[in-house]
């Protein structure tokens, strides 16, 4: 905390002496914690998002491979049946 008084102090270190008299400087551990909090929360729901897509995705092509896999079937049925007749 103290590098980063310093480094204010530093760069406004022309407007200190010419001008302002007093700087109050307040800092926060919360405000880069929370970016890292946000950070991680973004993330996660990314990944959650993608995970979900690709179980929907899987489950939307086991149901379109259920469907033509059933067609087949109910098909060689009936051609079956066509031959014995």
């Amino acid at each position: 905390m103290l590098q980063r008084h310093q480094l204010v102090n530093n760069i406004l270190q022309h407007e200190l002496q010419h001008g302002v008299h007093a700087l109050s400087v307040t800092v926060s551990l919360f405000t880069g914690l929370s970016l890292v909090v946000a950070a991680v929360v973004v993330v996660v729901v990314v990944v959650v998002v993608a995970v979900v897509v690709v179980v929907v995705a899987a489950a939307a092509a086991v149901v379109i491979i259920a469907h033509v896999l059933f067609v087949i079937f109910v098909y060689m049925f009936y051609q079956h049946e066509l031959d014995l007749k």
